[in-house]
């Protein structure tokens, strides 16, 4: 995966917001890259992403790409992803990844992607275990510079298993992610070790990977970060080298870009009357009321900024309900709960990406109330 799509999908990646919500993110940045026939220069690439939640379970993301390698030389291109997910308060689920790109460059050559992966899901504590299969084909359209001459088209097909898994343990996740495809009569096999944790503000995300194509071996890797500055903005940063996309038809290269990235929208906070939990009294003067409906539960926790993501117990009400009064100060806090082991956050609450491939809620704090 190319840094300059790494970096958003610090904020994009599988997720669950809240119903009908609309984001978008504008980032630009600047560094060097590997255009598509292996140049490497400096780039500038400006990509707006719009993402869209029609409900708790599904997420639609539009985004397109523009980069300039100086000497005339550009690239363009958009795509449009798809990601439903079962509902994670069961142990078992399922979940599909989808996605159809476009792009063209100054070396008049056109390619086009469609791609799947639905997978299984495990979900035990803290640990998460799928496999499922990917598949993806392509079509690549070069112009010739006679133009007597034809294009020249190529279509190129990938199928095979893939497995993985991923353990999360309050704001660090190591994963674990294989597959296998045979592309053109070759098979190859990506192996690939990911590790990311959030630090206060800061995210941060690093992984390393190996491809076998049965000839040879290549090394493969990544960093990114990413430090909100407050409000909408945030500064982002991303290096990496990657093998040759052989489904796409694409050469391998090296990335490093620094830039900033600017979110739009994202919903609002929705509140409740805290008396709607029977039998209970309002929050104390100075403390927000923070709840989760869990049905069957038997152990829940919240943690949050407040108390570097330290579990604390929450408090069993009626019809479900789970609640904790914390004494927060006028502000915004991302937080989650723990329920019997396994990170949730409300339904109704606004939602942001924790860089780890889950989902924080947010508190929007003005005073004494309840969330």
């Amino acid at each position: 995966m190319k840094p300059s799509l790494l970096v958003i999908t610090l904020v994009l990646l599988p997720v669950r917001l809240a119903a009908q919500e609309v984001r978008a993110l504008l980032n630009a940045t600047a560094g060097t890259a590997t255009d598509e026939r292996g140049v490497h220069a400096s780039a500038l690439s400006l990509a707006p992403v719009l993402v869209l939640a029609p409900s708790t379970s599904t997420l639609v993301s539009v985004r397109a790409t523009g980069t300039s390698f100086g000497a005339g030389r550009w690239s363009l291109g958009a795509g449009l992803g798809l990601t439903m997910q079962s509902a994670r308060s069961s142990r078992f689920g399922l979940r599909l990844d989808a996605s159809a790109t476009g792009s063209l460059s100054s070396y008049d050559t056109k390619i086009g992607a469609l791609s799947a992966a639905p997978v299984a899901e495990l979900r035990l504590g803290h640990l998460r275990l799928y496999g499922g299969a990917e598949g993806a084909i392509a079509a690549t359209v070069s112009s010739s510079p006679l133009r007597a001459a034809p294009d020249a088209a190529q279509r190129r097909t990938s199928v095979g298993p893939l497995f993985g898994a991923d353990l999360r343990i309050d704001a660090a996740q190591l994963a674990y992610r294989e597959s296998h495809q045979r592309v053109a009569g070759v098979s190859i096999v990506d192996r690939r070790f990911t590790l990311g944790q959030q630090l206060s503000a800061l995210q941060w995300n690093a992984g390393i990977g190996i491809r076998d194509d049965g000839a040879e071996q290549d090394l493969f890797g990544q960093v990114a970060l990413r430090l909100p500055l407050g409000g909408p903005v945030a500064l982002t940063g991303a290096a990496s080298w990657y093998p040759a996309n052989r489904v796409l038809g694409t050469v391998g290269g090296r990335e490093v870009r620094a830039g900033i990235q600017l979110g739009f929208g994202g919903g609002q906070v929705r509140r409740h009357d805290p008396r709607a939990l029977h039998g209970l009294p309002a929050p104390r003067h100075g403390f927000t009321r923070l709840t989760i409906k869990a049905p069957q539960a038997s152990c829940v926790e919240i943690a949050g900024d407040w108390n570097r993501w330290t579990p604390i117990a929450a408090q069993h009400a009626r019809d479900d309900v789970w609640y904790a009064d914390v004494a927060l100060a006028p502000g915004n806090y991302r937080y989650a709960f723990r329920v019997d082991g396994r990170w949730e956050v409300p339904a109704n609450a606004t939602l942001v990406d924790d860089g780890f491939g889950g989902q924080s809620a947010v508190a929007e704090v003005t005073s004494s109330q309840e969330e």
